[in-house]
This record gives structure tokens, C-alpha cells and sequence, in this order.
């Protein structure tokens, strides 16, 4: 019996969403580019794009450490 492929979801679950557009906020108030978010974020620029999909709820999948470290930068604890 073949399985039907499972369809990729092309953007983000809401809650995702909703995250991406508070770390958006907070980098726009901190007046910081994306490539400095990165760099902040990752020890260097190269992430920028993948910030910028996550800030515009582009990317569907992302891993929970990856939201952490962005929020510590804004120094915004989660519980």
C-alpha cells in the first residue's frame, strides 16, 4: 500500500508566528540590524536570513534553543 506524501507546511504554526513578530519588535525598539542579531545571537551574520524568516513566520520548523537564544539577547525569560 503506498503512503501518501505528507504536504510541507510553508509557513509557521500561529504561536510561532506570534514569536516572530515580538522578536521582531524588540530588534526594531533595540535598533539592531538583522546581521547584528545574528551575530549576538550566533557568533556571526550568516543567520540573518534565517532570522528574518522566523521575524516574518516563513519558517515552519524551529528548533526551541534557537527562540531561547534570541530571547536572551533581549534578556526576556520565558517562565
Amino acid at each position: 500500500m503506498l503512503k501518501k506524501p505528507i504536504p510541507k507546511q510553508k509557513n509557521a504554526p500561529l504561536e510561532l508566528y506570534k514569536i516572530g513578530k515580538m522578536i521582531k519588535k524588540e530588534r526594531e525598539q533595540r535598533k539592531l540590524s538583522l546581521r547584528q542579531l545574528s551575530e549576538k545571537v550566533f557568533g556571526n551574520e550568516y543567520y540573518a536570513s534565517a532570522i528574518l524568516k522566523i521575524e516574518n513566520g516563513n519558517k515552519p520548523k524551529v528548533e526551541f534553543m534557537t527562540i531561547v537564544k534570541i530571547l536572551r539577547v533581549f534578556e526576556i525569560k520565558i517562565i
